[in-house]
């Protein structure tokens, strides 16, 4: 059985970048909790700090290549975004720091990868990618609303629920 490489949302081919591959030590996802050396009461954390985060990254080959994407969760789809770079914008999802962790941090980047580790234990997490090579940012970000719009992924948006691990 031949696995699709490609799928269509609004016009556009997006190519299969693969399985989001969570860094492990024998066998066991590494997880980390960047936040625990921050104090809380000087600097309050974001919403999506709270909790275990995982170390992960796409090849270098996603160097350079501007674009929209997609993860995708047992063939629904979770989450749309667009990059300047997909190595280095996923890179800043697989790699959480004290300072990401704060309030006034990237609280999209610490809920990402929250949602990515826990999507992981049941299952994969795809991505998928919709290369725009010299396109001007806020021309991807016009496409970037409207596949948001068509498809309403479940990650997108400020009011996401992300269940604490025990």
């Amino acid at each position: 059985m031949q696995r699709r490489m490609h799928k269509f949302y609004i016009g556009l081919n997006f190519k299969k970048v693969g399985k989001i591959e969570l860094k492990k030590a024998n066998g066991k996802i590494i997880t980390y909790r960047p936040q625990k050396c921050i104090d809380k009461k000087q600097c309050p954390l974001n919403k999506y700090a709270k909790g275990s985060f995982c170390y992960f990254e796409v090849l270098p080959y996603w160097r350079e290549k501007a674009g929209l994407y997609i993860f995708i969760v047992k063939n629904k789809e979770k989450y749309v975004g667009e990059c300047d770079d997909l190595f280095y914008r996923v890179y800043d999802y697989g790699h959480i720091t004290p300072r990401k962790c704060h309030k006034d941090g990237q609280s999209t980047n610490c809920k990402i990868n929250r949602l990515i580790l826990k999507n992981t234990h049941d299952g994969f997490v795809d991505l998928w990618f919709h290369c725009t090579k010299q396109m001007l940012r806020k021309n991807r970000k016009t496409i970037e609303k409207r596949l948001i719009d068509f498809l309403s992924p479940s990650w997108n948006g400020r009011d996401v629920e992300i269940t604490n691990e025990k």
